[in-house]
């Protein structure tokens, strides 16, 4: 289940778009969204679609970052409760990962750094800074 939580990373950007956190850190690597049937999510009118055989997770994630379009960015916004009005970068992937089953509570950007395993992973991938995104 953990290798699920190391593609998201291909959807995210559209669900940190609705959150700031994007100018607040600089990747060491880029990263961009490539469409690969079967393997990543379809963007189309900023809604993603997961691949059919994603696993049952990785569909509710990507479930629960679309129902988060729109979300202003609020700092701490996802963190002291799980419906809010707006959310910042770990709160946005906290929610996302825990409405897939796969986090009990909520980390800071500081905890996701220990969380999973470390590279890409098979269909989730956060990455860590001094701000989260998945």
């Amino acid at each position: 289940m953990k290798n699920f939580l190391l593609i998201l990373a291909a959807i995210l950007p559209v669900f940190c778009s609705l959150v700031s956190c994007s100018s607040q850190v600089k990747a060491k690597k880029p990263v961009s969204y490539r469409f690969e049937h079967g393997r990543t999510a379809l963007l189309k009118n900023g809604v993603a679609y997961a691949p059919r055989r994603a696993p049952a997770a990785v569909k509710r994630a990507i479930a629960a970052g679309n129902r988060l379009q729109g979300m202003p960015y609020k700092w701490g916004g996802g963190h002291a409760q799980q419906e809010d009005s707006g959310y910042d970068c770990s709160g946005t992937v906290s929610y996302v990962l825990r409405e897939a089953g796969l986090l009990k509570g909520s980390m800071t950007s500081e905890g996701f750094f220990k969380y999973g395993k470390k590279g890409d992973g098979d269909w989730i991938t956060i990455m860590s800074a001094t701000a989260t995104f998945s």
